[in-house]
């Protein structure tokens, strides 16, 4: 789907929203689209990252579609075998400078920090939660939302754009039939 399908989605469902600005109907898209994948998480995804000999810390990874919040979890490959990084609170490290195979991890400041400091190039992948992008121009593609989600996903937009059409009872109703389709999708009712 498009920017301007949901839009146009929205206006169907919400036919008095025609004298709402494009702005604020865009806004209510982003703004169900970050709810839905805060509440559902559809996007929970595996990226690869190389560690380098050296070097301790990394930026979260950066894609075009969406924006990270957070790391669930991060496994180093040795040879073909993949083993969990455990994650640690941030402290005092016994061996500043220590270089060696990475046993565990810790996050300051949106960064990731490996101890002890990779002695090689090790590949590995995190499991990170992330939010999307913002759908700006009318031809924007939807990738981040899966594809089961969608429908859904035009409940809660008609919901958001109801309430900016204050039709607060029509936004309820609509908030309402995106519960019950998201519990039956997460139930595998659907």
């Amino acid at each position: 789907m498009t920017l301007n399908d949901y839009i146009n989605e929205a206006l169907l469902r919400v036919p008095t929203a025609i004298t709402l600005p494009q702005a604020t109907i865009i806004s209510a898209v982003n703004d169900a689209r970050s709810e839905l994948s805060l509440i559902t998480n559809p996007a929970l995804t595996i990226t690869g990252v190389p560690l380098v000999a050296g070097q301790m810390s990394y930026a979260y990874p950066t894609s075009s579609t969406y924006t990270v919040t957070g790391i669930k979890r991060i496994w180093v490959y040795l040879g073909t075998e993949r083993y969990e990084i455990k994650r640690r609170p941030m402290g005092k490290y016994e061996i500043s400078g220590l270089q060696a195979y990475p046993a565990y991890y810790y996050i300051e400041n949106g960064s990731v920090y490996f101890y002890p400091v990779p002695s090689s190039d090790y590949e590995t992948d995190w499991e990170v939660s992330s939010i999307p992008n913002p759908l700006v121009n009318t031809t924007d593609t939807e990738s981040y939302i899966p594809a089961p989600y969608i429908y859904a996903l035009n409940f809660l937009i008609a919901a958001y754009v109801s309430i900016y059409d204050t039709k607060v009872q029509l936004s309820q109703a609509y908030r309402q039939m995106y519960q019950n389709f998201l519990g039956s999708l997460n139930k595998g009712d659907m």
